[in-house]
């Protein structure tokens, strides 16, 4: 049986997004950790990604994909080059909620592996714990183009374990992000991404904890409804003038002024 330690990982993260407007779906935050470091956290201790470099929690090292956009399978083919442990663990970097299946799969996983099975039947290629050299051998003469990992996998008669569908959930459109982060604490780093999104600007311009400070002060020292139409002004204004993120803050500041001097005048 492998020992989970002497087990390495791959971890699928390329992909445009494109059903998210092109939104980075692995940098989404869930409880204030992105999507990508949970599943990063979750994994075996030595770890390929495969994809664009992100910010991760810790070290793992990164992977260009032989064939670009070629696909998962060609993104374990990318991967499977660096690995040296008999048995490798592949992960879908869009998929969190896997983690306490982990060392399941790893210690399942003899003869030619285990993977994840859904109530329907059907093997999660990017749930599974391989071997690592019949996963050579089956991807050698293509490269994993135009190849589909899942029928590729189903052929190499895996132990299965059965999961529940909302185990392998992943976030490939923006209905799939609200359905995982409307459990979550915040939800609003994901809604304020695909708000900015559909209005087409840059989300990274927001300071959201000078806003919502500014929108509570014009709320209590004011009145309730001014807050919304306050921000709303400041947002017009900003958008108006094109301003840098210092700038924002430059007119928050102005606002806030004039909060104090509205304060300093009711007390007259």
């Amino acid at each position: 049986m492998p020992d989970i330690k002497e087990i390495e990982t791959i971890i699928v993260a390329g992909g445009n997004s494109t059903r998210l407007s092109g939104v980075d779906k692995l940098e989404i935050k869930i409880q204030d950790k992105t999507v990508l470091n949970i599943v990063i956290k979750d994994a075996t201790e030595k770890i390929f990604v495969v994809g664009k470099k992100r910010s991760t929690s810790k070290n793992v090292q990164w992977v260009e994909d032989l064939t670009q956009n070629g696909g998962p399978a060609v993104g374990v083919f990318s991967g499977l080059k660096y690995v040296k442990s008999e048995y490798v663990l592949l992960l879908a970097g869009d998929q969190p909620f896997i983690g306490e299946y982990v060392k399941e799969l790893c210690t399942k996983a003899v003869k030619n592996g285990a993977w994840l099975v859904t109530p329907d039947g059907v093997g999660q290629p990017l749930a599974s714990c391989v071997k690592s050299s019949e996963l050579r051998l089956a991807l050698e003469e293509s490269g994993g183009v135009n190849v589909s990992l899942n029928q590729l996998l189903g052929k190499m008669d895996l132990i299965e374990i059965p999961v529940d569908k909302s185990v392998i959930q992943d976030l490939d459109t923006w209905a799939d992000v609200a359905k995982v982060l409307r459990g979550d604490v915040d939800m609003t780093d994901g809604w304020l991404k695909n708000v900015a999104q559909n209005l087409g600007i840059d989300k990274e311009i927001l300071d959201t904890d000078k806003i919502l400070d500014l929108t509570r002060e014009v709320a209590h020292n004011i009145e309730r409804k001014a807050a919304p139409l306050t921000t709303f002004l400041l947002g017009y204004a900003a958008g108006k003038k094109d301003v840098s993120k210092e700038q924002l803050h430059e007119l928050i500041t102005k606002i806030e002024n004039a909060v104090s001097q509205w304060k300093e005048k009711d007390n007259d």
